[in-house]
């Protein structure tokens, strides 16, 4: 298990109303994405596995279209910040950040 499925089952075991969706890559060393949304609160969470980098956003937006430049609300490589912070902002919002 990787650290983004892992993610996904500790956010799981966290909220039992959550919706969660895991997207890998087309390629191996790709870009995961995790979307996540409870209440009204959504958060997205990107995973790049070689550097082992969470990016987090705010909201779920439309990867395909998304312009030059975009980036995540919170970077982390480390497991607990970024498990933290989807948590908090799952739990409360960007009053979380």
């Amino acid at each position: 298990m990787n650290q983004i499925e892992r993610l996904y089952e500790d956010v799981m075991d966290i909220f039992g109303g959550v919706f969660l969706s895991l997207e890998p890559p087309k390629n191996p060393t790709g870009r995961w994405f995790l979307d996540a949304e409870l209440d009204d609160h959504k958060v997205v969470v990107e995973w790049l596995p070689g550097d082992a980098y969470f990016g987090i956003s705010l909201s779920a937006h439309d990867r395909l279209y998304e312009g030059y430049g975009v980036k995540p609300e919170f970077v982390t490589r480390n497991y607990y910040r970024a498990y933290g912070a989807v948590i908090g902002l799952l739990a409360f919002g960007e009053q979380a950040l």
